[in-house]
């Protein structure tokens, strides 16, 4: 398994994540008094959402090295 194709396959459960993630902040941040875009703190949300991008696509070449 490549790569693209791990994502691929993946994509629809990265975007369910940070689609529900977004719904989350976009009620959070408002109730808390605070700008619903805070550009620091969304670089972190991004990072983060590619960091768990990286361990599914790693773990899916794991096993397609171990088959």
């Amino acid at each position: 398994m490549t790569i693209l194709e791990s994502l691929k396959n993946r994509a629809s459960l990265i975007l369910s994540g940070a689609i529900s993630f977004l719904f989350v902040i976009r009620g959070m941040r408002p109730a808390g008094g605070e700008p619903i875009i805070q550009p620091r703190a969304d670089v972190g949300i991004v990072l983060g959402l590619a960091l768990a991008a990286l361990i599914l696509v790693l773990n899916d070449l794991r096993a397609g090295r171990a088959q």
